[in-house]
């Protein structure tokens, strides 16, 4: 949003959700419950895929009093073509977070906004694709390598433990894979991902190694003195301070 723009953000994390009008919505669950006030919801798990585009804000928010649902101006649900339109100079990395086909038809979604709109917002060159879900991950490598070869991917786990075995073992001259930038905890199962070398080795294959999701200081500090090309944080302001008193005590 504006808020988190304001403090310079430049690449925006987002989880995609389709809804049943392939309209492009934003939550990290799937279930709408969680994430809504419950009006209109009349069980546990009702599904963001079940809902309109324009119907499904009501369930975005918290509506303050005398604010009414779908406002001309406030509150509305946010599509990743208002994204790439109000935001044209950032990067934005979109996690499809559906599985099986509804996941697929999702991919299927972003890949046409992106035809359409990459002429006048370059979104091949500043959207980076990812899905945990190995389907849609073997649709995205088909779709670079038969449609798009300038589409830039991050691998899903399978692709991440290969590159973390081949680094460990000395061995990474054999990682192949055509992804862009890995985005991986600091820690997983026991394994630290958050060590330089394990960032040098990416960045000599030209790969980012992003961390999620980063909320403490001190864990910030740590992945930027290692060299992290960057951080996904709950609290971007909270990053900024960190990068700005880093930046004051070298100067």
């Amino acid at each position: 949003d504006r808020k988190t723009n304001l403090v310079q953000a430049s690449i925006y994390d987002i989880e995609y959700q389709t809804l049943v009008d392939q309209e492009v919505d934003f939550s990290y669950q799937n279930p709408v419950t969680p994430s809504s006030n419950g009006y209109n919801v009349t069980a546990t798990f009702v599904r963001y895929q079940n809902y309109l585009g324009e119907a499904v804000s009501p369930l975005d928010v918290h509506y303050p009093e005398g604010v009414n649902p779908r406002h001309d101006s406030k509150f509305l649900v946010t599509t990743l073509e208002d994204l790439i339109q109000a935001f044209p100079d950032n990067k934005i990395n979109v996690e499809i977070k559906q599985s099986g086909s509804i996941g697929l038809e999702a991919l299927a979604a972003v890949i046409d906004l992106m035809e359409r709109t990459d002429e006048d917002y370059q979104t091949f060159s500043r959207m980076v694709l990812a899905s945990f879900h190995k389907e849609i991950f073997s649709e995205l490598l088909r779709i670079k390598k038969e449609d798009h070869p300038e589409l830039m991917l991050s691998p899903a786990t399978k692709g991440v433990i290969k590159y973390y075995a081949l680094h460990v073992l000395g061995l990474d001259l054999f990682y192949f894979d055509t992804v862009t930038v890995l985005q991986v905890p600091p820690v997983e199962m026991g394994l630290h991902l958050d060590t330089k070398g394990f960032i040098e080795t990416a960045h000599r294959h030209n790969i980012a190694v992003h961390y999620w999701t980063i909320d403490d200081p001190e864990t910030m500090r740590l992945l930027i003195k290692n060299g992290a090309d960057g951080i996904m944080t709950n609290i971007p302001s909270l990053l900024k301070s960190v990068m700005d008193a880093i930046e004051t005590d070298s100067e």
